[in-house]
């Protein structure tokens, strides 16, 4: 059986834009660094020092290889109506059956070869929660699963989806 996770955390790389500029380090490939004191900050490309770094800007067109960003991203509720929240490249969520949800992507993926990483849960419990995939991933849908720890599907109140490749 699939291993449970009850919380997952993310941290980004941090500090004041001064400490930044007197230190100048070099961040990783893909890793984020954040000016604690201004909230800008930069992704690393592995061999570039900080002060070099460009910011990172959402009005910007991200560069470099496209294998690196995400292709697809949703967040929505699966209770009841499923309705999404916020996504990109997502045209809808069809409702399968009790925690079977149908990701509907816009614009199709290269191939079936691509990275799908799924979080949620539901605020009612504290419980394990456990989520699969419900089907051979295709180009243009992804099936998700949400389940309580013993199994039983579920409607999960938050379901987010990020799909790289």
């Amino acid at each position: 059986m699939s291993s449970l996770i009850d919380q997952a955390t993310i941290q980004v790389r941090r500090d004041t834009a001064s400490n930044w500029t007197s230190n100048d380090p070099v961040l990783n490939q893909g890793e984020w660094g954040l000016e604690t004191d201004t909230l800008r900050y930069k992704i690393g490309d592995g061999s570039t020092v900080w002060a070099s770094l460009a910011y990172a800007d959402a009005s910007e067109k991200i560069t470099g290889s496209t294998d690196q960003i995400a292709k697809a991203w949703v967040n929505f509720n699966g209770t009841g109506t499923v309705a999404i929240r916020g996504s990109f490249n997502v045209s809808s969520i069809s409702d399968i059956g009790t925690g079977i949800y149908q990701v509907n992507i816009t614009n199709a993926m290269d191939d079936t070869n691509y990275i799908a990483v799924f979080s949620g849960g539901d605020s009612s419990t504290n419980q394990g929660r456990i989520m699969s995939t419900g089907a051979t991933p295709t180009t243009s849908t992804y099936t998700v699963k949400t389940s309580d720890h013993a199994g039983n599907f579920e409607d999960w109140a938050y379901c987010n989806l990020v799909i790289y490749g």
